[in-house]
């Protein structure tokens, strides 16, 4: 019996088919590319605070409780994690503070790398304790009650201070740190278990027992020779050295575990979920990488392979990066650009990127709903906060 239902009613002509298959794959890249803008879609900034009177901050922005410690030059900051400033330090005045604050037994402790001064506060603000007059303290690592940092030439290569008081617990420069010039002060120092892991400026590496005692040392021929000032992480037993290039070290023993030169000068690495993450791309370039895009590296803890490697250029011919900081599956970097990044961290693949200032001044903070950096916006210092 005839059908009454049109010719092409059940099978497509070409021309019909054609034109169906366009718009299908015509909605599928609108799809893929709609997705793509999700991925990369950075989130809003939820809050920016001025940073005045405390000059650049270039230290490590510390979460206490539910307060952000910002140490700048010349002042500790604390803020709330909603941006609102809630007081400064108003102990002594700080020339150029460069590292901390460090927390220990519940106590913020900083000083001044060129300056006399160091000092204790609670989260709250109070002063705990100030020392005034003494040689300069650049603290780094807290291990049992002790605040560990760097001194000077004058003083001691490593210092341990009492963050209860402030009182100086002990002071050693180790031998291969010591030259013709005098000692030489840590540039970094981590806590690795019970064991504390100090650089020298030059490369050489020393660990320390709780009481000051050198535990073992090692040479700079881990490293490369150039900028110097190599950063450090930890993870349970292992230490991770970064310069101009990584390598890790078991650190009760010294043992070296593994090593790669880097395609330029670290700025500072990190460690999380057994992979270790450095970012490279200083001011001081190697020779060979002039050409070389900043970004981030990543290899495994256990057995030091390569797994990613992300550029991340800037429109000048050379972008600098910050110390990474890891969290969950995201990777979080300042470039000099004045941008954040986010990557992913078992691929490296940029999710977002989002600009937050003129310049990136301290490695990100990671919170839970938020990530903190200190940053150089319209000739001033900030502290950002974007929402994740």
């Amino acid at each position: 019996m005839p059908s009454n239902e049109p010719a092409d009613a059940g099978a497509p002509s070409r021309r019909r088919f054609l034109a169906l298959a366009g718009a299908s794959a015509a909605a599928a890249a609108t799809a893929g590319c709609a997705g793509v803008r999700r991925r990369l879609r950075a989130p809003p900034v939820a809050w920016r605070t001025p940073l005045a009177s405390v000059g650049h901050v270039n230290s490590p922005l510390v979460r206490v409780g539910d307060r952000v410690l910002a140490m700048g030059e010349h002042d500790l900051v604390a803020f709330a994690v909603d941006g609102e400033r809630l007081w400064d330090s108003n102990g002594p005045f700080f020339n150029h503070a460069t590292t901390g604050p460090v927390i220990a037994d519940g106590v913020a402790v900083v000083g001044d790398a060129f300056g006399e001064n160091r000092a204790g506060y609670r989260p709250d603000g109070t002063t705990v304790w100030s020392v005034a007059g003494e040689e300069g303290f650049m603290p780094f690592a807290a291990l049992d009650g002790l605040v560990v940092g760097g001194q000077n030439r004058e003083g001691h290569g490593v210092l341990a201070v009492d963050a209860a008081d402030g009182a100086v617990a002990w002071g050693t420069t180790p031998d291969n740190w010591v030259t013709d010039d005098g000692g030489s002060a840590a540039t970094d120092v981590v806590a690795a278990g019970s064991v504390l892991v100090a650089a020298d400026f030059d490369g050489p590496l020393a660990a320390l027992n709780g009481d000051g005692t050198v535990r073992w040392t090692a040479s700079d021929d881990w490293d490369t020779a150039g900028a110097g000032h190599p950063t450090l992480a930890s993870s349970g037993s292992t230490a991770v050295a970064a310069g101009g290039a990584v390598a890790a070290f078991d650190a009760a023993t010294g043992e070296r575990r593994w090593r790669h030169v880097l395609p330029d000068y670290a700025n500072g690495v990190a460690v999380a979920d057994g992979t270790v993450s450095v970012a490279v791309g200083s001011d001081m370039p190697k020779v060979d990488s002039w050409d070389a895009d900043a970004g981030v590296l990543a290899y495994n803890l256990a057995g030091g392979e390569p797994l990613w490697r992300t550029r991340l250029p800037a429109p000048e011919a050379r972008s600098a990066t910050t110390t990474p900081a890891a969290a969950g599956d995201r990777v979080f970097v300042g470039v000099a650009d004045g941008t954040l990044a986010a990557l992913d961290a078992a691929t490296g693949e940029r999710r977002w990127s989002r600009p937050v200032g003129s310049e990136v001044y301290t490695a990100p903070l990671v919170g839970d709903r938020r990530v903190f950096v200190g940053v150089e916006r319209d000739r001033s210092a900030e502290l950002v906060a974007v929402s994740r």
